[in-house]
């Protein structure tokens, strides 16, 4: 959860493969700080889409749609 949280504070864009394999952990925590992880990097808004979009596991559809749509309404 922690790694999660720093890879999306410092932007690591290299680190989006494991942030969306942490979108599947069992832990709530560690799959909201990867999804919001992704969120905060430059492509984020798609990032996330393509997680609702092909991602295998249910949960982490479910939270980056919840994740993306609060985007739009902070924006």
């Amino acid at each position: 959860m922690l790694a999660a949280k720093v890879v999306g504070s410092l932007q690591l864009e290299d680190y989006r493969n494991e942030l969306q394999s942490l979108a599947r952990d069992r832990e709530w925590r560690v799959r909201y700080a990867a999804l919001e992880a992704l969120r905060q990097l430059p492509q984020g808004p798609l990032l996330l889409e393509d997680v609702i979009e092909h991602h295998e596991d249910k949960y982490a559809r479910d939270m980056a749609s919840r994740l993306l749509s609060m985007e739009v309404v902070h924006s």
